[in-house]
């Protein structure tokens, strides 16, 4: 239970419990197991599907297993697919660049000329090359910064092509994000004039 205002609300960890104490308690209402012993139990579940003069019981077994499905879904998480990951992390990227270092909606609007945007194509672009990027400007090839990187130089952070891939997504989350907030705040300024 946690504390909020004055009240308790139950913690997710309690409706979890609250929730597999449901299920437990309306398969054992439903089916309880004869005299309580391993074998009255055993008993129990064999006269229940072994019978073959039993019709009833063969669509009894559906329902249980449709119950069997509902308490497994209780109990195991959902397994994220690689696409909803990707996604969450861009979006995740994009809420640790607000929360961590600051660049909110506000400060995100005074880039108007597109540095996001050109900002994210530096991360992407040197996703592409990696290690041969890293290698090229340790030996003095290239600069360390890329020329066209729009914001001072403490701010070039690469990574492993992954990373450099998810800041890009939420570079340009961002920079989409300030484009809708530009075509509202001008919608909104037509329709007052």
């Amino acid at each position: 239970m946690t504390e909020t205002s004055g009240h308790t609300a139950p913690s997710p960890q309690a409706d979890l419990l609250s929730d597999l104490d449901t299920v437990a308690r309306a398969i054992s209402s439903r089916y309880p197991s004869g005299d309580g012993s391993k074998e009255g139990e055993a008993w129990y579940w064999s006269e229940r599907y072994d019978h073959p003069a039993n019709e009833f019981e063969h669509e009894s077994r559906d329902e249980d297993r449709a119950i069997a499905k509902a308490a497994l879904a209780v109990f195991t998480p959902p397994v994220p697919q690689p696409q909803e990951m990707a996604a969450a992390d861009v979006i995740a990227e994009r809420r640790r660049q607000v929360e961590a270092e600051g660049w909110t909606p506000e400060h995100d609007d005074f880039h108007s000329d597109a540095e996001m945007a050109q900002a994210a194509s530096c991360y992407a672009y040197h996703s592409r090359w990696g290690d041969n990027v890293r290698k090229l400007t340790d030996a003095g090839v290239l600069p360390s910064v890329p020329l066209d990187w729009p914001w001072a130089a403490k701010w070039w952070k690469p990574s492993d092509p992954r990373r450099d891939l998810v800041k890009a997504g939420a570079l340009i989350l961002a920079e989409i994000e300030r484009l809708d907030r530009a075509a509202l705040a001008a919608t909104e300024g037509s329709a007052d004039v």
